[in-house]
């Protein structure tokens, strides 16, 4: 999203909630053509423009409160995200490891920092052209909050923390 409002000429520009539809309003005087193929662009060339029909049925029920997400509110989704999948693996280390509700909640905070670290750079970076980065970055992940964990945990109930963490997203 960031690269999207940053183009020359776009006066605004937000995405739905699944990420796959974008709008790109051209501010006045700027190239409706370039504006577009500029978008296309920074989309990594895999975007199209919508006809009217399909683009209007997509804006349709943005009045009555269908999310359209700038830039800055792409980053605090991530942060609200970040924050479930830390809790999921915070329950998921619990449930496989055995821990109690003080550890469950200290797994799922050093998620969190992982995570949102994780979130930060890659907003940084400009994003990712879709969502199917996150499978590829999770092993990462999942090592350096077991590796954190360590700190706390005895070895064995650490190394299934490892195990649970790992298995968590290995079908994205």
């Amino acid at each position: 999203m960031a690269r999207l409002a940053a183009i020359d000429g776009v006066a605004e520009a937000r995405v739905d909630a699944t990420g796959r539809h974008f709008l790109v309003v051209v501010a006045p005087g700027a190239g409706d053509a370039e504006v577009e193929r500029r978008a296309i662009e920074a989309l990594g060339g895999r975007a199209a423009r919508l006809d009217d029909a399909a683009a209007r049925a997509q804006l349709a029920a943005r009045p009555r409160g269908d999310p359209w997400f700038s830039a800055a509110e792409t980053l605090a989704l991530c942060y609200v995200e970040a924050r479930v999948l830390a809790a999921r693996a915070g329950s998921a280390a619990a449930a496989a490891a055995g821990l109690g509700a003080d550890d469950e909640a200290r797994v799922a905070e050093v998620a969190r920092v992982a995570l949102f670290a994780v979130m930060e750079r890659v907003h940084a970076e400009g994003g990712r052209p879709s969502s199917g980065w996150f499978a590829g970055a999770w092993p990462g992940i999942a090592r350096e909050v077991a590796a954190a964990c360590r700190t706390f945990l005895p070895p064995a109930v650490a190394d299934a923390v490892a195990s649970a963490l790992a298995r968590q997203h290995a079908a994205c």
